[in-house]
């Protein structure tokens, strides 16, 4: 949804909204269980080119990327996210796998950087005893990115680098382990905040100055 006047501040039923993209299908990726689209919780930013560079979860064991050049309105058959072009696939469960343009030009993806089979823990299982993703979400990892404008992934990625863990200890009335799921990220006067829920209990925050990402380069 592209709400196309918003920031006019008119009146709720003079809101224009814009539904993309065009076929009113969407970006789908293969359920590898049920065969069903399983693809969902875009995050997206702008490139220097003025393309959109599109993360979602998938049940691959996988991020997933598309790109569009107009604005939304055609996209790319989704791919496997790799570090860089035919590099490694980027791994991640079934979990929110957000993607930040900084302040400086640089990006930064937080994942989970497991395939969904952590232990006894298996996001794959036809029949789930327990809710596997409480502890496949976890630990939490970032990887840097850069433009590379003349690439077919637009984006590359630095090696990941864990920031946050919870040692597998759920708490909380879902009982759950996972860390960092749904984000946000500020900058403001030169202090850089990941925020993130703690076992969906707490709301916390982590720096991450530029001493933590100044080894995380891109190939």
């Amino acid at each position: 949804m592209r709400f196309d006047n918003i920031d006019e501040g008119p009146d709720p039923a003079d809101l224009q909204v814009t539904w993309l993209p065009d076929d009113d299908r969407g970006l789908e990726v293969e359920h590898p269980v049920t065969g069903l689209s399983a693809a969902s919780e875009p995050s997206i930013v702008l490139l220097p080119d003025g393309r959109l560079f599109c993360t979602m979860r998938t049940w691959t064991g996988h991020v997933w990327f598309s790109v569009s050049d107009d604005d939304g309105h055609t996209w790319r058959s989704p791919e496997i996210l790799r570090y860089r072009d035919d590099g490694e696939p980027v791994l991640h469960p079934l979990a929110p796998c957000p993607i930040y343009a900084l302040a400086d030009g640089r990006y930064l993806l937080v994942y989970h950087n497991n395939n969904g089979h952590v232990g006894e823990h298996n996001q794959r299982d036809v029949i789930w005893r327990t809710n596997h993703l409480n502890f496949v979400r976890n630990p939490a990892f970032i990887a840097v990115g850069a433009f590379r404008p003349g690439a077919h992934q637009p984006v590359w990625f630095s090696q990941p680098k864990q920031i946050l863990d919870t040692d597998g200890i759920p708490i909380g009335p879902k009982g759950t382990a996972e860390i960092a799921t749904y984000t946000s990220l500020t900058e403001w006067r030169g202090k850089r905040v990941l925020w993130y829920p703690d076992r969906k209990y707490y709301l916390l925050g982590k720096a991450l100055p530029d001493a933590l990402l100044a080894d995380m380069t891109v190939g």
